[in-house]
């Protein structure tokens, strides 16, 4: 009896763990959706530490775009950003939006901030970007994702 009732209370709690980590990724994905990819008419034309500031989130994990690694591609190296605000490694778990940028950092700045990976600081690479113009705000499309697990 007592072994019974001990697994009731464990699943209940586990049940109860499973909802709080839904309504979590829930909230933060309505935040995403609606206070920055529902306003980001607000963030176009200003720059980025409009956007900084006004962010819930810190970002955890920064990922450059626009470069593939050719020399032919250097002028396009952090054009854009994605900014991710968890480290989960399933995609359908991930947070994250995307920022375009007009006239960012040279390449020779960027690059030393985004590698090695190892001793890449999200700081850093916030503080290359805080004066340069956005162009674009994206999130995420979360109606792709399943319920997480």
């Amino acid at each position: 009896m007592r072994t019974l009732f001990l697994a009731l209370i464990f699943f209940s709690w586990l049940c109860f763990a499973k909802a709080q980590q839904m309504n979590t990724y829930a909230d933060t994905s309505k935040y995403l959706i609606n206070e920055i990819g529902g306003k980001k008419s607000k963030y176009i034309g200003k720059p980025f530490s409009v956007l900084l500031n006004d962010l819930k989130l810190t970002p955890v994990d920064i990922i450059q775009r626009g470069w593939y690694g050719l020399d032919a591609d250097k002028p396009h190296f952090g054009e854009g950003l994605s900014i991710y605000f968890n480290r989960e490694k399933k995609f359908s778990k991930k947070h994250f939006i995307t920022v375009k940028f007009k006239n960012q950092p040279s390449f020779d700045i960027l690059y030393p901030l985004f590698f090695p990976l190892a001793d890449m600081n999200v700081n850093k690479i916030i503080e290359a970007y805080k004066n340069v113009v956005v162009t674009d705000v994206g999130v995420k499309l979360y109606e792709q994702d399943n319920i997480p697990d």
